[in-house]
């Protein structure tokens, strides 16, 4: 049986408004996966390098009208 694999996920659990406060702003949980439960054409890969763009704070800010935005705006409780 395939060993079950511990991963690392941040959720957003507060919308941003001029300043963030990273210890309020996201949760930094676990998850477990199993990877017999991968499907066909799916793997799992380790990350190594985040980077960050500016334009992402907009993604979590509270203030800014969905329509000005060109992706979908990170809902609250999710990745």
């Amino acid at each position: 049986m395939p060993e079950i694999i511990k991963s690392r996920k941040w959720t957003l659990v507060k919308q941003v408004g001029d300043n963030i406060d990273l210890d309020k702003t996201f949760k930094l949980g676990t998850s477990d996966i199993d990877p017999s439960s991968l499907k066909d054409n799916e793997f799992l890969a380790r990350t190594l390098y985040l980077s960050n763009d500016p334009a992402q704070r907009t993604w979590i800010s509270g203030d800014i009208p969905e329509d000005r935005h060109y992706m979908k705006v990170v809902q609250l409780g999710t990745l």
